[in-house]
């Protein structure tokens, strides 16, 4: 009972600390606003007038929510011994560090921001869907050493957070017509990127004179780095559809992890053989 209890109890880390980093990302950035506000800040606030700070505060914390949880889920996998598949554990820490964000949304999106219930709810959905989808592509590669199962899901992740600036060369490069058209790579691009889709569920609720309207095409980074929704016209993705994008490979590539975990199991791992053990 007690090391069963202690394997479990280690899968409360990528929890605990994604509450810790972003309770602190978000008291920083509502020190900040709240300090530096003026009159313009303090119009451009969130519904709430919680301390004068604009709604791109809100969208700078979720994306750093939408990139510690997954990269901290997919840490904890790759240092899981290798001849280890722990799938009870790795499905503990998971549903625990997507029920912790789902709060941490619930309490500073709903609560703090006033963003509407519908958002808060769109934002979860989407969030479980990409912790899913990195975490699942953590496991399936874990057989082929800890180097790919942490590398590769959090280069591709990164690369999908980036894609509406990593993918403008080839945007503006791409021809305008054809399989590789500008306009295909522009819909790619931003069905890639959970953070856009995050924008797009920031208005799940409609026509809500509660939800914060974003001029998402001129928020700090998408300015300077990007031109989509600037010089290149371009659309929000909607959200469900990149949750269900995202959400489907957690599925694929989870069942292709189960079928593939390593062999033969380790003695002390909780599927072992009473034989085995002995």
């Amino acid at each position: 009972m007690g090391p069963a209890w202690r394997k479990f109890a280690g899968a409360t880390l990528p929890a605990l600390l994604t509450v810790l980093l972003a309770i602190a990302l978000w008291a920083y950035s509502r020190s900040v606003y709240a300090s530096g506000a003026t009159p313009a800040t303090a119009a451009a606030a969130l519904p709430s007038g919680g301390g004068g700070y604009p709604p791109g505060a809100l969208v700078g914390w979720l994306m750093a929510l939408f990139v510690i949880a997954p990269t901290l889920l997919v840490l904890w996998i790759a240092a899981a011994p290798p001849l280890v598949f722990p799938v009870p554990r790795i499905s503990f820490a998971y549903v625990l560090l997507v029920d912790v964000a789902g709060l941490l949304l619930l309490a500073i999106g709903a609560g703090e921001a006033r963003v509407p219930l519908a958002d808060v709810g769109a934002l979860y959905l989407l969030l479980a869907a990409w912790i899913g989808a990195c975490a699942a592509l953590a496991a399936f590669l874990r057989r082929w050493g800890a180097g790919w199962s942490a590398a590769l899901p959090l280069t591709l992740a990164g690369l999908c957070m980036a894609a509406p600036v990593a993918a403008m060369p080839a945007i503006h490069a791409a021809p305008a017509a054809g399989p590789l058209s500008q306009p295909h790579l522009i819909a790619l691009t931003t069905h890639a990127c959970p953070m856009l889709a995050a924008i797009d569920a920031l208005g799940a609720a409609g026509p809500n004179p509660a939800s914060p309207h974003l001029d998402w095409g001129t928020l700090p980074l998408m300015y300077r780095y990007s031109g989509l929704g600037q010089s290149i016209p371009a659309q929000l993705p909607r959200w469900w559809i990149v949750a269900l994008l995202y959400g489907s490979a957690a599925l694929v590539l989870g069942t292709l992890a189960r079928a593939r975990r390593p062999s033969p199991v380790a003695p002390d791992s909780p599927m072992a053989s009473p034989a085995a053990a002995a």
